[in-house]
């Protein structure tokens, strides 16, 4: 029986673009910079990789997109994220998933959630639990 489930949280049960945002702009300002980060640039740079989104967001500000990501992720895993940030039903639907110890063969299962699929494929895990839990 799976013990663990994990989501791969690129976007799809998580709304980042705020804390992204957030992010970037207090490292902008570590630099002296009074320019904010536009949350429409990032949301449409979010899903680009990580060099790609940092150097579109930050402009002229990126010096070096692979050292500007890296501390980007460090502070990002420092910051814990703010409970508003789940798309609507998603808390509902990972509790409900979370009370299902029969998911996948060992003692982990990867649930690879991916922004074009979005939600849907949340549910579909879901029905694939139910399924499983109640052979």
């Amino acid at each position: 029986m799976a013990k663990h489930l994990i989501f791969d949280l690129d976007g799809t049960l998580v709304d980042s673009v705020g804390i992204t945002v957030a992010i970037i702009d207090s490292m902008l300002e570590s630099r002296g910079v009074t320019m904010n980060a536009c949350p429409i640039t990032t949301r449409a740079h979010v899903s680009a990789g990580g060099e790609a989104m940092i150097a579109a967001v930050m402009g002229v500000h990126c010096t070096d997109a692979a050292a500007d990501i890296a501390e980007f992720r460090r502070i990002h895993a420092e910051t814990p994220t703010p409970p508003g940030t789940l798309f609507p039903h998603v808390s509902d639907e990972l509790h409900r998933l979370a009370g299902a110890d029969a998911i996948g063969d060992g003692n982990c299962t990867v649930a690879r959630i991916k922004p074009e699929l979005g939600n849907r494929q949340v549910l579909g895990l879901r029905r694939e639990v139910d399924k499983r839990t109640k052979s």
